[in-house]
């Protein structure tokens, strides 16, 4: 199912042209279980020798795509309902996403856009408060 919220936020976003693109990341820290060391390697400041691979305190933080999301000024949108923004509680957010990079983040499912756009119409997404914490 990896891939399905990037495709309905993109739904979304063919719906309404005004919408643009958010991000939820997890952060992830060397240590963590998820942390790839092997990605260092790739990082251009692995070949500036400011990342050491042998010393843990220069390695970055990590960031992982944990969803996507349409939004405009007030809402964020996803297959919920709408959010009132800020969306968070994630450990961080982005907001104004270039859509070409939902693709890089290798998320995207294009298979699922007409579903989501089918869905969100017959759920009346953009006008559906989506459940908040603490809310029931």
């Amino acid at each position: 199912m990896l891939g399905q919220c990037a495709a309905y936020a993109e739904g979304l976003v063919r719906l309404n042209p005004e919408l643009v693109l958010g991000i939820h990341w997890r952060l992830s820290k060397p240590g963590d279980d998820d942390y790839d060391e092997e990605a260092l390697q790739d990082d251009p400041r692995y070949e500036t020798g400011e990342i050491d691979i042998d010393d843990e305190s220069t390695w970055p933080t990590q960031r992982w795509p944990e969803h996507y999301f349409a939004h405009d000024e007030k809402y964020a949108y996803d297959a919920m309902g709408r959010h009132p923004l800020p969306y968070e509680d994630w450990d961080e957010t982005t907001t104004g996403e270039d859509p070409d990079n939902v693709e890089d983040y290798g998320m995207y499912e294009g298979g699922y856009v007409d579903s989501a756009m089918e869905h969100a119409q017959e759920t009346d997404v953009f006008n559906r408060d989506a459940y908040q914490p603490g809310q029931w």
